[in-house]
């Protein structure tokens, strides 16, 4: 039971963007607090590989998954991404649990994203979609549309989004869907990241406020260098510093929350 509160915990915490330093340990199944005080995040055994000696329940394992392939995303591991979750479905561990399988098709095809292998990840993620859409199951991508968000704009041409030249309108219908509830996720999402991980002022400098407002109206991150004569390697820079304190992941979400900004 102490486990499966601590998987829901964690994944509360991910889901939100945050991975946190102060975690817990149910070394002896015993949750013991930080060392000062403050809120646990992700515990820290999620942060670990499930060994084969696990006494998670079948069930409880593949939402261990979840929670930790998540984490992998946030922390940048891509590479264990593919070679973990290619295994579970190599080796069919989720059997015929299919929303597990989503999930891991969809990490599998953020990590070739980000690795630059973007042919690889649009057939991985019309896999995941193909498996979602007929059952409506549509969070799954919205959850992690900070990851996927580009990848999503290109799907509508394949799967019928302009014409369903398929003959299969569940996909138009879902990837509407998709679109809808990620515009919703994402500003309650970024509503919760200030109300509960920021000290309620504004968490950017005048500098980074600045730069957001350029990438909100559009402009690439060379036109920004050129228009404030900066090094593109700064503007770089600049941009994770804006990424990680506001738990985002693509300049659509940095409008949605300058929008939700007072």
């Amino acid at each position: 039971m102490l486990h499966t509160v601590d998987i829901c915990q964690g994944w509360l915490y991910v889901a939100l963007g945050q991975t946190g330093d102060r975690t817990s340990d149910r070394a002896g199944e015993e949750a013991t607090g930080s060392d000062n005080g403050e809120a646990e995040t992700v515990p820290a055994w999620l942060r670990g590989d499930l060994g084969e000696d696990s006494r998670l329940y079948a069930f409880a394992k593949g939402f261990y998954y979840l929670a930790h392939g998540r984490l992998l995303l946030l922390s940048g591991q891509y590479a264990k991404i593919l070679g973990l979750f290619g295994y579970l479905l190599e080796k069919d561990v989720f059997g015929k649990n299919l929303l597990f399988a989503v999930y891991a098709e969809i990490y599998r095809a953020a990590a070739l994203l980000a690795l630059g292998k973007r042919d690889e990840a649009a057939k991985t993620l019309q896999r995941a979609l193909a498996t979602a859409l007929p059952d409506s199951l549509y969070m799954s991508f919205v959850e992690n549309s900070d990851f996927l968000a580009s990848l999503l704009k290109g799907m509508g041409k394949a799967y019928g989004d302009e014409g369903d030249t398929r003959g299969k309108p569940e996909y138009s219908s879902g990837l509407a869907a998709i679109r809808r509830l990620t515009v919703a996720w994402q500003k309650s999402r970024n509503g919760m990241v200030t109300r509960h991980f920021s000290s309620g002022k504004n968490p950017l400098t005048r500098r980074e406020m600045e730069l957001a407002r350029l990438a909100a109206s559009g402009k690439s991150y060379a036109a920004i260098a050129a228009e404030l004569y900066i090094a593109p390697t700064t503007v770089k820079k600049i941009f994770a510093n804006i990424h990680k304190k506001l738990g985002v992941r693509s300049r659509d979400e940095i409008a949605v929350w300058l929008k939700n900004t007072p």
